[in-house]
């Protein structure tokens, strides 16, 4: 799924998040430095983390708690650990794309715009 807006994900994330704590791989990470009780990111929005070049999707809705923390569901799993108090990127996540095809499909529409479809994939 990609947001409708390029560079502005789906949830309304505020703060200053950070990774927190050492050692997370899997399909979930432990964040905090969210503003309170909020919802921070809906399924579909995109995230990086600090020296790593992999781009994440966050895979279900998550709101951060009282204080401020959040565990944010996400895909692919992390194979290596982002650092302790790792900055997080999400708003104009970064990352590079390849057509997977030569085949373009495209079409005139009944207000005489063009519409077009095409399948990208992450180049890492």
């Amino acid at each position: 799924m990609i947001p409708p807006v390029v560079g502005v994900g789906l949830g309304s994330p505020a703060g200053t998040p950070l990774v927190n704590g050492a050692d997370q791989t899997g399909r979930s990470v432990v964040t905090d430095g969210w503003s309170n009780s909020i919802v921070i990111f809906k399924a579909g929005d995109y995230l990086k983390f600090a020296n790593h070049d992999k781009v994440y999707t966050v895979s279900a809705d998550v709101s951060s708690n009282g204080s401020g923390a959040a565990t944010i569901a996400i895909e692919p799993a992390l194979i290596t650990s982002p650092a302790t108090d790792s900055a997080i990127t999400y708003t104009s996540v970064p990352f590079t794309v390849a057509l997977t095809s030569r085949v373009q499909e495209f079409s005139t529409g009944t207000n005489g715009l063009f519409e077009f479809e095409i399948d990208l994939e992450e180049v890492l």
